[in-house]
């Protein structure tokens, strides 16, 4: 592996001297790594200083260079916060995120090196960078023999439990008043989980992925939206180029406040392409058996269906479409029902460090059977809205925090069904 990084690495070097214009052949590229390889660290300052002098980004030129010299130290820890101080600037400053992927990688955080990799090899406008940024995402997920990860979070909620805001509804001509455990609770919650896999590897393309995960959800106020999941997967997987895909059976099994709540299991699938240059195509499938402890009547099965396209605009901001579909079926007749979706998400990296994400969905359910009491079938519709906010100053141990703000609101033609909820979080991430 690490001559694989070595020889990418003097690629990078190569190809960045030609993409950008401290790099470039008249700006006297070939002298300053000529001086910063034989450790004339004030004479390569010198330089490009010169070079740069009256130019209006001569800065981040100039702390760039302090940057490789700290690579070339193999000072990573001061080499990151430089590069990532330097895209806090400007986040479309190629030489820099490059550098700070490598940098990344050469410290272990494979998902932050991933990150800025895919940012350059989708949203760069220089093609040998975007080629060397796909050689290295190959060499990284092909060096994953096995991995995890895991959060922690909190999730304070003006309606943990998603009880409806209405005291009444009405079914069969009668007004029936909704017990308080049914309506709105607000609350705080924590969430934490992890999940790992190992990969076995059949031959260049096939591998074995086998996966587990495990998710807690616990409030502060109230048992009964508490939650705990367990699941795993083992799946056959390929890569051919630019498509890959995997298959394979998967279970998980929940509890609902302390109690056996729900077994899942069945088969999952997914495919992912790339695009031409700036676009990534995913589409995914599930059908699974669904078996409640002690609601059989909602006993059945489970089929979803999704398909997502993300389009890089720059390696600093990107666009994605996701449309949904579900299928439930039960025991209860006005309980199955067919679903659709539709969601949009933009991301982007801002001048001064700021790093965003909005996001909207709309999701259509109807049911296929007349409501009890009632002469007409169940029809719901949810909106949602939100928004995450992160900064690249703010980091400890290698993850910046994520505030997330979300508003969902649910209209339905049976009123008990009814909620609309105010939903904060605040997580770790290391994609900076």
């Amino acid at each position: 592996m690490h001559r694989v990084l070595a020889t990418l690495g003097a690629a990078a070097a190569m190809l960045l001297s030609a993409a950008a214009p401290l790099w470039s052949q008249q700006h006297g590229a070939d002298r300053i790594a000529v001086l910063v390889r034989a450790g004339d660290d004030d004479g390569a300052r010198a330089v490009i200083r010169r070079i740069m002098r009256g130019k209006p980004d001569a800065a981040l030129h100039v702390a760039h260079l302090e940057g490789v010299i700290r690579m070339r130290d193999k000072d990573y820890k001061e080499a990151i916060r430089i590069f990532r101080l330097i895209l806090s600037v400007e986040p479309n400053f190629t030489p820099a995120r490059f550098e700070l992927a490598r940098a990344l990688l050469r410290t272990g955080d494979r998902d932050g090196s991933s990150y800025h990799f895919q940012a350059l090899a989708r949203g760069s406008d220089d093609a040998p960078v975007r080629h060397l940024a796909e050689r290295y995402l190959d060499r990284i997920d092909g060096s994953r023999d096995y991995g995890f990860s895991y959060y922690f979070s909190l999730l304070p909620s003006t309606n943990v439990n998603k009880g409806t805001h209405n005291r009444t509804f009405e079914a069969g001509g009668l007004v029936f008043a909704i017990d308080e455990d049914s309506r709105k609770a607000s609350g705080v919650g924590a969430g934490t989980g992890g999940s790992a896999f190992r990969t076995f590897r059949l031959d260049e393309s096939y591998a074995v992925v086998a996966s587990g995960w495990a998710d807690i959800r616990k409030y502060s106020e109230t048992t009964e939206s508490d939650e705990i999941g367990v699941g795993g997967s083992v799946a056959l997987s390929r890569r051919a180029g630019r498509l890959s895909w995997a298959a394979g059976p998967a279970v998980e099994y929940r509890w609902a406040a302390g109690d056996p709540y729900l077994l899942r299991y069945g088969i999952t699938a997914g495919v992912r392409a790339v695009v031409g240059e700036r676009n990534t195509v995913s589409f995914s499938l599930s059908s699974r058996v669904q078996d409640y402890v002690d609601q059989d009547y909602r006993d059945g099965h489970i089929h979803i269906a999704g398909l997502s396209v993300r389009r890089a605009l720059s390696q600093s901001d990107a666009l994605a479409a996701r449309l949904g579909l579900t299928f439930e079926r039960t025991q209860r007749r006005h309980l199955d029902y067919d679903g659709a979706s539709l969601g949009l998400e933009y991301d982007k990296e801002w001048r001064g460090g700021f790093m965003t994400s909005f996001f909207g969905s709309f999701e259509w359910r109807d049911y296929l059977g007349n409501f009890p009491a009632t002469d007409h079938r169940r029809e719901d519709r949810l909106f949602s809205i939100g928004a995450g906010v992160s900064h690249r100053k703010l980091n400890f141990a290698g993850f910046t925090p994520k505030a997330t703000y979300k508003f969902t609101d649910r209209k339905s033609n049976v009123s008990f069904y009814e909620y609309e909820s105010h939903d904060f979080g605040l997580a770790l991430t290391r994609e900076f």
